[in-house]
């Protein structure tokens, strides 16, 4: 399976230390050379800049043709445009994303795209975490912003959600 991350993905799951579950859900995982400027060049010494750095399973690559992005600019930002034509250029399965205009592009493009919580429910649905609910609170910890609606959404697909009923 080939899978295209942006760093919306990249460094809300290094905050958490859960960069790894990358490499065991999907082994490898692809990047452009754009969002590996934005997340380890420019985001020196800020969270993920080190983990992505050093993770081995993360390729980075350049796009064979830069100037297929030029379309995808505004309303994505340039890194976006460049993780929809690197999906392109390696025939990708799967765009990892929270970014919704990025994911909603992606759509159009035809791509199979998840968020975060997505991938948070593959992982417990698949037996990589026992719970989703202890990584989403550490998040929201760590200043992640999870709406409301999409974080009771999410623990109620993974049979984690508390009935109001029985809350005290």
């Amino acid at each position: 399976m080939r899978v295209i991350c942006d760093s919306s993905i990249l460094i809300p799951l290094a905050r958490i230390n859960q960069l790894h579950l990358l490499l065991e859900i999907f082994g490898d995982v692809f990047i452009p050379q754009s969002i590996y400027e934005e997340v380890v060049v420019r985001g020196a010494g800020k969270a993920g800049a080190k983990e992505v750095e050093n993770a081995r399973f993360i390729h980075v690559q350049e796009l064979e043709s830069p100037e297929d992005a030029e379309p995808y600019i505004d309303p994505l930002s340039p890194e976006d445009a460049d993780v929809i034509v690197l999906a392109k250029e390696q025939d990708a399965n799967l765009i990892l994303s929270r970014d919704r205009r990025l994911r909603r592009r992606a759509r159009q493009e035809g791509f199979n795209v998840a968020s975060l919580m997505d991938f948070f429910i593959l992982a417990q649905q698949n037996g990589f975490i026992p719970a989703v609910k202890p990584l989403l609170d550490e998040l929201q910890s760590k200043s992640v912003l999870i709406r409301e609606g999409v974080y009771q959404e999410t623990l109620r697909q993974v049979g984690e959600a508390v009935d109001e009923e029985q809350s005290p």
